[in-house]
């Protein structure tokens, strides 16, 4: 799969869709992509952001 939906990486990383949306005004979510009316999250940096987020937590 080369794309999340938003519904769908909520349910991979268990965060709530309010959680997720709050990231994004926030600055702190993956990049969207958006292609015709649906919002996608590519996997490859759905991967890095998870990635960054678990080095922030070690260095916390």
């Amino acid at each position: 799969m080369l794309a999340l939906s938003v519904k769908e990486f909520c349910q991979s990383v268990g965060i709530s869709h309010r959680t997720f949306w709050n990231l994004v005004n926030r600055g702190e979510a993956p990049p969207l992509v958006r292609v015709g009316r649906r919002v996608l999250i590519r996997t490859d940096t759905a991967d890095a952001w998870l990635k960054e987020r678990e080095k922030m937590r070690a260095a916390a």
